[in-house]
């Protein structure tokens, strides 16, 4: 059975794990992650072969270790991936962490006053422009039947 709760990313770039599901991390404990836009995934490595082979050739950048009690130290690389603020929903499973990213709706009129501070395209074709291609290949076109 997953748990789950929503966390924001630290200004360090780091994923904190919630207090409820520290005690589950222990000192030494490895886990491999992967990274995605949606979704950040920790498995507990058991062995080696607990990490597919091209997590292996990545390694030193995918592979963390529990150093404090409870809490995951993320590589810079990774901490790169993460933007402060972000929420994710954190479900922890037996040997698994899953960190889901939430989208916030967009505010209609930010997204309108964004659209207008960019201001007019520089490639946005004129009329006389429009209508001259209509009219080419309303040509073609006639040329074909």
């Amino acid at each position: 059975m997953r748990t789950a709760i929503v966390i924001n990313v630290t200004q360090e770039r780091q994923l904190e794990i919630p207090p409820e599901f520290q005690d589950k991390l222990h000192v030494g404990d490895e886990y491999g992650v992967w990274i995605s836009e949606n979704m950040v995934m920790c498995k507990k490595i058991y062995q080696p072969s607990d990490l597919d082979k091209s997590m292996h050739r990545i390694k030193q950048e995918r592979e963390i270790v529990v150093r404090t009690k409870g809490k995951l130290e993320l590589t810079p690389g990774m901490q790169a991936q993460l933007n402060p603020n972000d929420e994710y929903v954190v479900e922890m499973e037996e040997n698994a962490i899953y960190f889901y990213k939430v989208y916030k709706p967009i505010d209609l009129d930010e997204w309108f006053r964004s659209i207008e501070e960019l201001g007019p395209d520089p490639d946005r074709p004129t009329l006389e422009e429009i209508s001259e291609t209509i009219k080419e290949m309303r040509r073609e076109w006639k040329s074909k039947k």
